[in-house]
């Protein structure tokens, strides 16, 4: 008589009285919020910062930097670092140490 009573009672109103009411708070806050939000805040946000900040930083930075720094550094290392340090580090040792032996 004890188990009988409890355990049909106690489960059915729970479950089905707290499921329903669920459903009827995720509808209204899903469909309201999310439409206008996504509609109105990427359609300006990407057509305008896109292309204004490509089109006018890409063009000027690449023409100046990578013509200097290419033709002003690499051709001034190559001639003053390679030619002195070879010619001069090879003449004198080599007669030096083939005189002793």
């Amino acid at each position: 008589a004890d188990t009988t009573p409890s355990e049909g009672a106690d489960t059915t109103p729970s479950e089905g009285a707290d499921t329903s009411p669920q459903g009827a708070d995720t509808t209204p806050s899903e469909g309201a919020d999310t439409t206008p939000t996504e509609g109105a805040d990427t359609t300006p946000s990407e057509g305008a910062d896109t292309t204004a900040s490509e089109g006018a930083e890409t063009t000027p930075i690449e023409d100046a930097n990578t013509t200097t720094l290419q033709g002003a550094d690499t051709t001034e290392l190559d001639d003053d670092n390679s030619t002195p340090p070879e010619d001069a580090d090879r003449s004198p040792r080599e007669a030096d140490d083939t005189t002793p032996s």
